[in-house]
């Protein structure tokens, strides 16, 4: 079932965001991605309970469970659950990490739009001589090319633009940055830096 689901669930979601992508003035487009993430969202919640429930099985069970051909697919990815488990929180307060979703990505989306839309960044010179508009998607194509000077036109004048026109340490990938901190994977040590609490073995390849 959730597989089946994931699949849907991704078709929809690669073409609604591929069509904002195209134009990200266009209010349908925005109303489709938007009709998405709260799908996802009420998906989040219902299936809160899955996890712990994985979870609060000993490691006999699991490993009979494991050991099953039936769940052979599912090997991978319920390893790699029981892994996450030191940082998995309960039952509802996975479901209140869910219901933030949405709320939580207000930040990223807003930094999108205005990144994307209503910021301008000028032009750039190339190498060959042709200009080319600065923009959030050819800003890392100028990055990779091979005249230094350009690249560093490139983000000097990106980050010129952005730190005047955008606030001071805007909070993008806040909502990647909560979970992490709700579910202890990371902890501040002083202002604004943080370090890991994962253990290595936690990163082992099944």
């Amino acid at each position: 079932f959730e597989k089946s689901l994931e699949l849907k669930i991704e078709r929809v979601y690669h073409y609604a965001s591929l069509q904002l992508a195209e134009d990200s003035t266009n209010n349908e487009y925005l109303a489709r991605v938007g009709q998405v993430q709260n799908l996802l969202t009420k998906i989040g919640e219902a299936s809160a309970f899955v996890v712990p429930e994985i979870l609060a099985i000993d490691d006999e069970t699991f490993a009979e469970f494991i050991a099953n051909p039936a769940l052979g697919e599912w090997r991978i990815k319920l390893h790699k659950i029981r892994r996450m488990k030191p940082h998995v929180l309960s039952e509802p307060e996975e479901r209140l990490l869910a219901l933030g979703s949405v709320a939580l990505s207000g930040y990223d989306d807003a930094f999108s739009q205005l990144t994307d839309v209503d910021m301008k960044f000028g032009v750039l010179t190339d190498e060959t001589g042709r200009e080319t508009p600065l923009t959030q998607s050819s800003f890392s194509s100028f990055l990779v090319k091979r005249d230094h000077q350009l690249r560093k036109r490139a983000s000097t004048q990106n980050f010129r633009i952005t730190s005047t026109r955008l606030p001071h340490r805007w909070p993008t990938r806040s909502r990647p940055m909560f979970s992490a901190r709700a579910r202890g994977i990371i902890r501040r040590r002083s202002k604004p830096h943080y370090f890991l609490t994962m253990s290595r073995s936690q990163f082992t390849t099944d």
